[in-house]
Parts: C-alpha cells; sequence; structure tokens
C-alpha cells in the first residue's frame, strides 16, 4: 500500500513541525522547569495520580499550578519518605525540595519514563504532617473519568475475580495495576505484552460492537459517525490516553474524515498524520516507548504487512479457483492455511519494524511470538467483545451473568495458555550478542542494495530475512558452544550486599548474599541477560534468610523463570516461618524448593558445576549475611563473604584457596576491615575482585601477587575461567 505522491511533502511538513515543537518542548520549556531544581519552594499542584503508597514512603504525580506564589503549569513527581495518604483530585501546599527525577531512579530507568509522561522534575518532603489539603475532587473532567474508570473496575469485579479481573481490566479499561507480575512475565516471555496494552486491535473490537448497536437502532451514515467519534473519544479519555490509544484514535478519526469527504483513506498516511499531530500535542511522547511501539509496530502491518496481505489474497484467489485439484474441501484448506500464513506476515512485520525499539530499550525478544499472536488473538478478542459487554449492559444482571460464564471460562484458558508457553525453558532470547549489531547493520546495507538496484521484492526481502535469522542462530550456536568450555562469573555489590551470577554448560545459577533486596532481584535478572545473553535461572541460591526473604523471592518467581530456588536450612522458629513461607510461594508458583544445611559445609552440584557453601553463622538478623563458597569443577572461584566471621569459614577458605584462580573479596569479606588471614604462597589468581574499599588495598599486590579491580553498584567484573 503506497502512499500518494502529493502527500509526501505534507507528511514531511507534517513531521518535520512536530519534532519542532518537540525539540522547543525539551530545550526551552524543560529547561526553565530545571531551574527550580536544588531549592525549596513552595508549591501549589493537585494530584492526578497516587503511583504508590507504604509506611516508609509515598510518591505521587502532580499538575503543579504555582511555585512560590507565582502562577505556572507543569507535571511534577512529589517523594515523600512516609505516607502522606492523598488521593487523586487533592489540591495540596507543600514545602518541597526540588531535585532530577533520576535522583528516584531505582529498579528502572525512571527518568525516561517520566519523561515520556512530561514529567522532568522531581520534589522532595521528608516532614510528616506538612502537607496541606486545601481541596479534594479536584480535577475537572479527567478526574471525574478516572472515577468512572474505578467504578467500571468494581461491576467487573463481580463477574471476574483474581487474575481473570486484572486481564479484563487490562484488555478494555488499560488499568494493569491488579495484574499480577506472574502474569505480565508470561505474557511477555510468549511475546504477548502488547495484548494487554489498549491499541488498535482493541479499538477495533470496540468499534465493531458499537457499530452494530448503532446499525441495530438504524442510525444514519452521518449520525453514526458522530456517535462513533463522540464514542471513542470517550474511550479514550476514560483509559487515561495511552500513546497506543491515542495512535489507534486518531488514525480512526481521520478515517471517518475521509469518509465524510467521500475519499478512501489510506493507512499508512493515516499513520504519520496521527503521530505528527501526537507529537505537536504531547511532545514529550517522542521518549515514550509506548509510542514508539505502537507507531513502529502499525507502521510495519500497515506496509510491510499489507504487501504480504495482497500477495496471500491473491494466492488464495488461485488456491480457490484451482481446477486440477477436484476436491473442493481441499482446495478450502488450502486457502485457509494461506490466511493462516498472512496473520503470521502480519506479526512478523510488526515484530521486524519494532525489533530496533525493543533491542534499544530490553534487549530481548520472544521466539513464540508469531505462534503464540496466532494462537490467542481471537480468544482476546472474544474477551474483549464480552467483558466490553458486561461493562456497558452491568445494570442487566441476569444478562452479564450469562456473558460472564464463558467469559470466565475463556479467560482462564487464555491464561494458562500463556503461562505454558511463558514457562517454556529458552522461549526468550537475549539480543545483547556482541555480533547482533553487526548482523544488523548488514540487513540494513543489504536491504538498501536492492532498493537501488531495483531488485527489492517480497520474495528477495523474505529471503534476505530469513538469511538473517539464520545468521543470528548460528552466531548464538558458536558463541554458546565456545562459552559452555568456560566457567562465566559476573559480580556487583548491591549497596550492603553481594550478587554473584554463574554460568557454565547452559546452567545459570544466581547466589544471592543479601538482606532480602528486591532490587538485587532487578540486578540479577539485568546482569544475566546482558552478560549471559539468557533469560532464565535455572537455581537460585539465597545464602541468608532475613524476614523480607519472603516478599524478595516471591517478587523473583514473578519477574524471572526459575528452576529451583535453594535455601539455608532453618535455625530457628523465626527462620522455620520464614522457609515455611518461602516455599509455599514457590509452590503456588510451580518451582521446586530444596535445601543446604547451613551448620557443617554443604555441597550444590548441577550437571558438571559445583558450589560448595561454608558453614553459616547467623547473627540474630543481621542484614550482613555470613557466608563463603567456592564455585566451578574444582573450586576455580572463591567468594570470600566473611573471612574472619569464625574459624570454620576461615578453615575453608585456606583449604580452597589452593585451587581457585578467582577470588571475590565481597562487600563485607573482611569484616574487620583487614585481609583475610590466607595463604596464597604458590597461587597463581587471575582474577582479584574487592566489593568493598578497604585501607589495604593498596597492598594487595604484596598480599596477592595481583592488582586488585574495583567492583561497585555501578560496576559489576565478569570473570571467565577456562577449563
Amino acid at each position: 500500500m503506497r502512499i500518494q505522491s502529493k502527500i509526501i511533502p505534507a507528511l514531511l511538513l507534517a513531521s518535520s513541525i512536530a519534532f519542532a515543537v518537540s525539540a522547543f518542548y525539551f530545550g526551552v520549556i524543560c529547561g526553565k522547569i530545571s531551574e527550580y531544581k536544588g531549592d525549596e519552594h513552595e508549591i501549589i499542584g493537585i494530584v492526578y495520580e497516587v503511583q504508590s503508597e507504604n509506611i516508609y514512603s509515598g510518591r505521587y504525580k502532580l499538575n503543579v499550578r504555582s511555585v512560590d506564589g507565582k502562577k505556572t503549569r507543569f507535571k511534577a513527581l512529589l517523594y515523600t519518605t512516609y505516607n502522606a495518604v492523598l488521593s487523586d483530585g487533592d489540591e495540596i501546599s507543600v514545602k518541597a525540595i526540588a531535585s532530577d527525577v533520576s535522583a528516584y531512579t531505582r529498579y528502572f530507568d525512571y527518568k525516561t519514563y517520566a519523561r515520556s509522561q512530561g514529567i522532568e522534575i522531581a520534589f522532595e518532603n521528608n516532614i510528616p504532617g506538612s502537607i496541606g489539603i486545601l481541596e479534594s475532587g479536584r480535577g475537572g473532567p479527567i478526574y471525574w473519568l478516572r472515577g468512572l474508570n474505578r467504578n467500571i473496575s468494581k461491576e467487573l469485579s463481580r463477574y471476574f475475580s483474581d487474575d481473570r479481573l486484572g486481564l479484563v481490566r487490562a484488555l478494555i479499561l488499560g488499568d494493569r495495576s491488579e495484574l499480577s507480575d506472574a502474569v505480565k512475565r508470561d505474557f511477555t516471555r510468549a511475546g504477548l505484552p502488547h495484548m494487554l496494552a489498549i491499541s488498535g486491535m482493541h479499538l477495533s473490537v470496540i468499534i465493531m460492537l458499537l457499530s452494530g448497536f448503532f446499525d441495530l437502532c438504524k442510525i444514519g451514515a452521518k449520525g453514526k459517525r458522530v456517535l462513533l467519534f463522540a464514542s471513542i473519544l470517550f474511550y479514550m479519555l476514560l483509559t487515561g490516553m495511552p500513546a497506543s490509544v491515542v495512535r489507534a484514535s486518531l488514525m480512526f478519526f481521520i478515517a471517518l474524515a475521509a469518509q465524510a469527504l467521500m475519499r478512501t483513506p489510506d493507512p499508512v498516511t493515516s499513520l504519520f498524520f496521527s503521530g505528527a499531530l501526537m507529537l505537536f500535542l504531547s511532545p514529550a511522547s517522542v521518549v515514550d516507548i509506548g509510542f514508539l511501539l505502537s507507531f513502529t509496530t502499525t507502521l510495519g502491518i500497515t506496509t510491510l504487512g499489507a504487501a504480504f496481505s495482497e500477495k496471500i489474497k491473491t494466492l488464495k484467489e488461485k488456491a480457490l479457483n484451482n481446477k486440477t485439484v477436484k476436491s473442493g474441501m481441499a482446495r478450502l484448506l488450502a486457502a485457509e492455511m494461506l490466511s493462516v500464513l498472512g496473520n503470521i506476515s502480519s506479526t512478523f512485520s510488526a515484530i521486524l519494524f519494532s525489533l530496533p525499539i525493543v533491542w534499544i530499550f530490553f534487549g530481548r525478544i520472544s521466539l513464540v511470538s508469531a505462534l503464540t499472536n496466532l494462537i490467542f488473538e481471537y480468544p482476546l478478542v472474544i474477551i474483549i467483545g464480552l467483558s466490553a459487554a458486561i461493562a456497558v449492559l452491568f445494570p442487566i444482571k441476569p444478562f452479564c451473568l450469562l456473558l460472564a460464564l464463558p467469559a470466565n471460562g475463556l479467560v482462564q484458558a487464555t491464561l494458562d495458555g500463556v503461562r505454558f508457553f511463558g514457562r517454556l525453558r529458552g522461549v526468550m532470547v537475549s539480543l545483547n550478542y556482541s555480533f547482533f549489531p553487526v548482523i544488523a547493520a548488514v540487513f540494513a546495507v543489504v536491504v538498501i542494495i536492492l532498493l537501488i538496484v531495483k531488485k527489492f521484492s517480497l520474495k528477495s526481502f523474505s529471503l534476505v530475512c530469513v538469511c538473517t535469522f539464520a545468521v543470528y542462530l548460528g552466531g548464538v550456536g558458536i558463541y554458546e558452544l565456545a562459552a559452555g568450555r568456560s566457567i562465566r562469573a559476573v559480580y556487583q555489590p548491591v549497596g550492603k550486599n553481594d550478587v554473584i551470577c554463574i554460568r557454565s554448560g547452559g546452567v545459570t545459577l544466581v547466589i544471592d548474599s543479601s538482606d532480602g533486596s528486591k532490587k538485587d532481584i532487578q540486578i540479577a535478572d539485568g546482569l544475566v541477560s546482558e552478560y549471559f545473553h539468557s533469560c532464565d535461572i535455572d537455581v537460585f541460591i539465597l545464602t541468608h534468610l532475613h524476614v523480607r526473604s519472603v516478599s524478595q523471592i516471591a517478587y523473583l518467581l514473578d519477574r524471572c523463570r526459575v528452576e529451583t530456588v535453594l535455601l539455608p536450612s532453618p535455625y530457628d522458629e523465626a527462620t522455620e516461618g520464614i522457609t515455611a513461607e518461602i516455599e509455599a510461594a514457590a509452590m503456588n508458583r510451580g518451582v521446586f524448593t530444596g535445601y543446604f544445611p547451613t551448620d557443617e559445609d554443604s555441597v550444590i552440584k548441577n550437571d558438571n558445576l559445583k558450589i560448595e557453601i561454608a558453614s553459616i553463622s547467623f547473627t540474630g538478623g543481621s542484614s550482613h549475611p555470613t557466608t563463603s563458597f567456592s564455585a566451578g569443577y574444582d573450586g576455580e572461584l572463591l567468594y570470600v563473604g566473611s573471612s574472619s566471621a569464625n574459624t570454620a569459614q576461615s578453615d575453608f577458605i585456606d583449604e580452597k584457596i589452593s585451587a581457585c584462580s578467582a577470588l571475590i573479596l565481597g562487600r563485607h569479606g573482611p569484616k574487620q576491615k583487614r585481609p583475610p588471614l590466607i595463604s596464597t604462597n604458590g597461587i597463581d589468581l587471575s582474577y582479584l575482585i574487592c566489593g568493598g574499599s578497604w585501607e589495604w588495598l593498596g597492598d594487595c599486590f604484596n598480599l596477592y601477587g595481583k592488582e586488585p579491580v574495583i567492583a561497585n553498584d555501578d560496576t559489576p567484573v565478569l570473570i571467565t575461567v577456562r577449563k
């Protein structure tokens, strides 16, 4: 489907103006907002979203109306070191210190996310009771629509529950707050995360239902267009105007306008004009991942996907009219198979065009995306239709109960199916291989050459894609085969804790020596993906029991695919309770839980990889773990967690030091701020890693014959030990 030549200048002009507005926004407007940073200000604003609240802190999004008595209008983040107990629509007055949003980044690049929401500044208040609520229920129509959204969710909860309710709310209201992390993980690993964000598919179902209802009411063409326009505008506002919904709605509005003018709407033209309009009205959308993914996937479907569809449509007509095949059923079956191929080609086109965005921001992709989209697209369409009907017709309870029965069954079947694909080993692959940019560059060059020599066609392009994918898989195979002949480990201190990830022979182990911090899980997941190019954790070993370990393990299992969790044996009543809760959480998620003894040295074997853990000294709930272990086929890697904590661990270290070629002194390794009292005579260390800062580091060469590599929260260290 081609863009008309006379439209191209208009598209270029609209796009140029939109990007110019974005540049002005980030260069001038954001610059003025930044002038507030570093000082305390008295601000008045309206809370438009409560992001999080707990006993320790609160995070709120504000529409700021004045700063130090001067009227202004911009969005900001308010962070409190206590629970301020605020609600949507509260107009507040508070004195707070302004700073950069990145100051509150903990588990991901929150600054980029905030920017995409039009937030360039954060305010912090740490004085409980100092926030004054001037008025409640402010916010105008948007606040009213948020309330309506919550009321619809409440009505849906009468017919759905648990993850079924969370999925339905995500599909028709764009609210994923009640969707568990486990479901989000499974949808992502199965290649279906876009299904959880309202987009063109969801909107098409709503439009189809509305159009059918208006036809039943015998409303004329003009009246129908007006009502559809008003209904979709209302729905766009009801869902909070996420980028994917706004993009799809604008394209639909352009199509309605084309119909009114008796013109044939062009999807590509509509896409570019809607994208330019979005950037013009909301310049921050240029850094919104949702907008970028929505735009690129739709571009792929409306260009490459449309070309494939036209070709497949021709083949279907030939298959149906093929008189050489006498069986009509055979011709019909061939046509249906071509329809399936058409759906796969559309999914492939969307994946291909969005791949650069996925590579830059996520670095991983699902191998079963095309298959799962084919399997679950139609069930999800039916779920959207049934749940939307329930949301609209909720006063008619008997009818809603009748619709809810098949809807619940279909939702549960979909969740079970997605869970099956999401739990498959190796279904998610990393794009962080060093050779991937080279393959991507060669692919782009070949496509450009084909365009220059005028040899570009669906056949040649498909051949290039297949060859590129084969080269990528071949590169992955060669890389993993070579890496399988060594032990790779990556170490990173995280606050007061340590995370060590080890991979050998295709098996990934994560050893967490922490006080139950969820941040460790985020770090471990990132390290495994970045350095081991894996999205699976085979064994997670927890070396220290803490009351926070329960929520930490639950968070781990909901975020990552884990085969086995190994825990230290409980040593008192408190730790028995902790391990019982962890085991229950793991069992509910289908994960095996095992134990290793703590009162003596223990050995954990996984294929050819052996982990030996020294007896652990527990210190009555201390957040500083006291453990040491060796890893490898013959103890090639030695981690010192508490060299001077007790005699047993000192003996363990003295025994294992002779075989190690990589020595890691953890964040709390030298407990007395002095080097471990171990003999290194005749030891040839390839790696000496220090996770702390001690006065004696300058003497490391004399002590160990090796200059240390310093690891910190921002600098992990990769270790490769050959067999």
